[in-house]
């Protein structure tokens, strides 16, 4: 919404107005967000892959504009952009199925039953505690590998490992807010 909007539409050579009703468009025309991103990109006529370009480059402007204009610093701005580029080595999915020790497609069944990860932890017979530390494993050898292929620095590491000690969809972590 609001500057994110304004900075994709600006992507997409539309106007915010043209982009409000092409969203609103694809709301009504699907139920998850998989459909969503269908239908919108189809309401715009355009590929689900050049819409996911635009809106990279459309968050990739609004960075380097905010930075530019002193809304965040340097440190915060490649930080930012090292959780990004983490976000190719830690796939929320395939960390919470290792997690519990079931498949990625076993996960996605559960929850299209509307199973969530307590019901599952309580199906499976797993602690939250031992759930957690799987969690914490997969998330650090993650980092460690983004590291080892020099993708981010260990400084930036360690700053994402502390953030992501709320786990996948966590506060800080892979998938949270």
């Amino acid at each position: 919404g609001g500057a994110d909007n304004a900075n994709l539409a600006a992507e997409l050579g539309i106007s915010e107005e043209a982009l409000d009703a092409a969203i609103e468009e694809a709301r009504t025309n699907s139920e998850s967000r998989e459909e969503f991103e269908q239908a919108l990109a189809s309401a715009l006529g355009i590929s689900e892959d050049a819409l996911q370009s635009a809106r990279e480059t459309a968050r990739e402007s609004a960075l380097t504009q905010a930075l530019a204009d002193g809304d965040i610093t340097q440190e915060e701005y490649d930080l930012i952009m090292a959780r990004r580029a983490l976000g190719e080595y830690t796939d929320r999915d395939e960390i919470l199925a290792g997690a519990l020790g079931i498949s990625v497609s076993e996960l996605q069944a559960a929850q299209d039953e509307g199973k969530r990860i307590p019901d599952l932890l309580d199906e499976l017979g797993i602690s939250q505690e031992d759930f957690q530390i799987a969690v914490d494993a997969a998330h650090d050898a993650a980092l460690a590998q983004a590291v080892s292929d020099g993708v981010i620095t260990q400084e930036q590491a360690d700053q994402l490992a502390e953030a992501g000690k709320g786990g996948p969809g966590g506060p800080g972590g892979p998938g949270g807010p």
